[in-house]
Protein backbone atom coordinates (compact mmCIF):
# COMPACT_ATOMS: atom_id res chain seq x y z
CA UNK A 1 0.00 0.00 0.00
CA UNK A 2 2.93 2.29 0.70
CA UNK A 3 4.23 1.75 -2.70
CA UNK A 4 0.86 3.24 -4.30
CA UNK A 5 0.93 6.55 -1.95
CA UNK A 6 4.72 6.69 -3.44
CA UNK A 7 3.34 6.64 -7.05
CA UNK A 8 0.71 9.11 -6.44
CA UNK A 9 2.80 11.88 -4.27
CA UNK A 10 5.65 11.98 -6.75
CA UNK A 11 5.76 14.03 -9.99
CA UNK A 12 6.46 12.51 -13.10
CA UNK A 13 5.06 8.76 -12.07
CA UNK A 14 1.97 8.43 -13.63
CA UNK A 15 -0.83 8.53 -10.86
CA UNK A 16 -3.08 6.00 -12.44
CA UNK A 17 0.13 3.42 -11.39
CA UNK A 18 -1.37 3.42 -7.63
CA UNK A 19 -4.79 1.90 -8.76
CA UNK A 20 -3.99 -1.53 -9.60
CA UNK A 21 -1.68 -1.49 -6.32
CA UNK A 22 -3.87 -0.45 -3.87
CA UNK A 23 -6.77 -2.71 -5.47
CA UNK A 24 -4.00 -5.55 -4.78
CA UNK A 25 -3.38 -4.23 -0.99
CA UNK A 26 -7.36 -3.75 -0.27
CA UNK A 27 -7.54 -8.09 -1.75
CA UNK A 28 -5.01 -8.97 0.87
CA UNK A 29 -6.36 -6.69 3.68
CA UNK A 30 -9.73 -7.92 3.25
CA UNK A 31 -8.56 -11.30 3.72
CA UNK A 32 -6.72 -10.56 6.77
CA UNK A 33 -9.87 -8.83 8.14
CA UNK A 34 -7.51 -5.35 9.00
CA UNK A 35 -10.44 -3.23 8.88
CA UNK A 36 -8.29 -0.28 9.55
CA UNK A 37 -5.59 -0.62 7.09
CA UNK A 38 -8.47 -1.39 4.21
CA UNK A 39 -9.72 1.96 5.18
CA UNK A 40 -6.92 3.28 4.32
CA UNK A 41 -6.51 1.26 1.38
CA UNK A 42 -9.75 2.99 0.02
CA UNK A 43 -9.21 6.39 1.14
CA UNK A 44 -5.96 6.39 -0.75
CA UNK A 45 -7.55 5.09 -3.78
CA UNK A 46 -10.50 7.58 -3.68
CA UNK A 47 -7.77 10.20 -3.64
CA UNK A 48 -5.86 8.94 -6.32
CA UNK A 49 -9.21 8.61 -8.56
CA UNK A 50 -9.85 12.28 -7.40
CA UNK A 51 -6.71 13.67 -8.74
CA UNK A 52 -7.19 11.59 -12.18
CA UNK A 53 -10.97 12.91 -12.21
CA UNK A 54 -12.64 9.70 -11.89
CA UNK A 55 -15.46 11.31 -9.50
CA UNK A 56 -17.90 7.90 -9.27
CA UNK A 57 -14.67 5.45 -9.00
CA UNK A 58 -13.51 8.30 -6.16
CA UNK A 59 -16.79 9.03 -4.36
CA UNK A 60 -17.75 4.69 -4.03
CA UNK A 61 -13.52 4.35 -2.94
CA UNK A 62 -14.35 7.29 0.24
CA UNK A 63 -17.63 5.51 0.80
CA UNK A 64 -16.45 2.47 1.38
CA UNK A 65 -13.32 4.03 3.15
CA UNK A 66 -16.17 6.25 5.50
CA UNK A 67 -18.44 2.34 6.06
CA UNK A 68 -14.68 0.97 7.52
CA UNK A 69 -13.80 3.72 9.42
CA UNK A 70 -17.02 4.08 11.31
CA UNK A 71 -16.79 0.07 12.08
CA UNK A 72 -13.41 0.75 13.60
CA UNK A 73 -14.36 3.46 15.85
CA UNK A 74 -11.15 5.79 14.72
CA UNK A 75 -12.91 9.01 14.23
CA UNK A 76 -9.72 10.99 13.67
CA UNK A 77 -9.38 8.66 10.33
CA UNK A 78 -12.81 9.26 9.41
CA UNK A 79 -13.43 12.81 9.71
CA UNK A 80 -10.16 12.97 7.51
CA UNK A 81 -11.90 10.65 5.05
CA UNK A 82 -14.50 13.29 5.11
CA UNK A 83 -12.41 15.64 4.42
CA UNK A 84 -11.03 14.13 1.17
CA UNK A 85 -14.33 13.50 0.61
CA UNK A 86 -16.18 16.81 0.35
CA UNK A 87 -12.95 18.06 -2.04
CA UNK A 88 -13.88 15.61 -4.28
CA UNK A 89 -17.57 16.82 -3.73
CA UNK A 90 -16.58 20.32 -4.54
CA UNK A 91 -15.41 18.76 -8.13
CA UNK A 92 -18.73 17.19 -8.64
CA UNK A 93 -21.34 20.00 -6.98
CA UNK A 94 -24.61 17.83 -8.12
CA UNK A 95 -23.53 15.32 -5.70
CA UNK A 96 -22.56 18.00 -2.44
CA UNK A 97 -25.93 17.92 -1.04
CA UNK A 98 -26.82 14.30 -0.53
CA UNK A 99 -23.16 13.66 0.82
CA UNK A 100 -22.91 16.60 2.71
CA UNK A 101 -26.23 15.66 4.67
CA UNK A 102 -24.71 11.73 4.71
CA UNK A 103 -21.36 13.32 6.48
CA UNK A 104 -23.40 15.42 8.84
CA UNK A 105 -25.73 12.40 10.13
CA UNK A 106 -22.03 10.71 10.83
CA UNK A 107 -21.25 13.23 13.59
CA UNK A 108 -24.74 12.50 15.25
Amino acid sequence: MNLAVVYFQQDGRPQYAAIPLLKDAATTLRRFDDGRHLAMAYNNLGLTYTALGLWHEAEQAYLASVDLWQQTGDTLSLAETVDGQMWYLSQVPAEATVQFERSLALGS
